[in-house]
């Protein structure tokens, strides 16, 4: 569940932030490149080998919602556009399922 969240969001980002609709400023253009490195942080911490478990996984799922959002904000300011509304929707939905994984899961 969590690496399907992760490839919707970093193949949604990685497709938006090379596309038009961002707002080209020096601001957002640093921004974006955080809110970029956030998404390869969580991708790099998901896809280790072998897979977490237990507190170890408690602790990336944590982690991963703090840095989504994190990353969310930096995204709805400096995206416009469809690229926006689907990059924010698919961060908001997977912070849901983290947040839901976080609390069926840890203690």
């Amino acid at each position: 569940m969590l690496k399907t969240i992760v490839i919707a969001l970093g193949l949604a980002f990685a497709a938006s932030s090379a596309s038009a609709e961002i707002i080209r400023t020096p601001e957002c253009q640093a921004k974006l490149a955080r809110a970029n490195q956030l998404v390869e942080a969580i991708a790099k911490r998901t896809y280790v080998q072998p897979a977490p478990t237990g507190a170890a996984l408690c602790a990336v799922l944590r982690t991963n919602l703090r840095e989504m959002r994190e990353a969310t904000p930096l995204m709805d300011q400096c995206m416009t556009g469809r690229d926006k509304a689907e990059n924010v929707g698919q961060m908001s939905a997977s912070m849901e399922d983290v947040a839901a994984a976080i609390q069926r899961r840890c203690r």
